[in-house]
C-alpha cells in the first residue's frame, strides 16, 4: 500500500523537489531556448501548453487528509494515489519529447477517449425514454 510506504518527511522532500523541477523547467520553457523556427512554427499553428502543475496540485491534494479521510468515508479505503503518480510521470515524461511529438500524442489520446453522450436515432431515443420513464405515464 504506498499511502503506508510514506514518512512523512519523505513525503515532503520528494514533493518539494518534484515541485522544484517543475518549476525550473516550465522556467526555462518561458525563458527561451527555442530557435527562431520554433517561434515561426508557434505563429502559425496555435499549440496547447502542457504543464505538469495541475497534476501536481492533484498529487499534493491527494495526500491531504480532507481527500483521505473523503475516500476511507466514501469506498472504505484510504487513497494511495497511484492514478496521480502515473498522470504526474507521464505529464513529466512528455516534457522530454519534441512539441511536435507532444502534439501528435495528445492529439491520438484524444481520439481515443470515448464520447461522453451516445447518439441515438429518434425512434431509438423514444424507446428508451420508454423504458427509463415509461413507469411514469401509467395511471395510479
Amino acid at each position: 500500500f504506498l499511502f503506508e510506504s510514506f514518512h512523512p518527511n519523505e513525503l515532503s522532500s520528494s514533493l518539494s523537489f518534484l515541485f522544484s523541477f517543475l518549476y525550473k523547467t516550465s522556467k526555462h520553457m518561458v525563458s527561451g531556448g527555442r530557435g527562431m523556427d520554433s517561434e515561426k512554427e508557434e505563429t502559425s499553428i496555435p499549440r496547447r501548453r502542457l504543464s505538469c502543475t495541475t497534476c501536481f496540485d492533484a498529487l499534493w491534494f491527494c495526500y491531504s487528509p480532507v481527500h483521505q479521510m473523503q475516500q476511507y468515508y466514501r469506498l472504505g479505503a484510504l487513497d494511495n494515489c497511484s492514478e496521480k503518480w502515473d498522470a504526474l510521470f507521464d505529464c513529466l515524461n512528455l516534457k522530454t519529447k519534441r512539441s511536435s511529438e507532444v502534439e501528435e500524442i495528445l492529439e491520438t489520446r484524444e481520439k481515443a477517449k470515448p464520447h461522453i453522450w451516445s447518439f441515438r436515432t429518434l425512434e431509438e431515443a423514444a424507446s428508451h425514454w420508454k423504458e427509463l420513464f415509461g413507469h411514469s405515464d401509467e395511471m395510479e
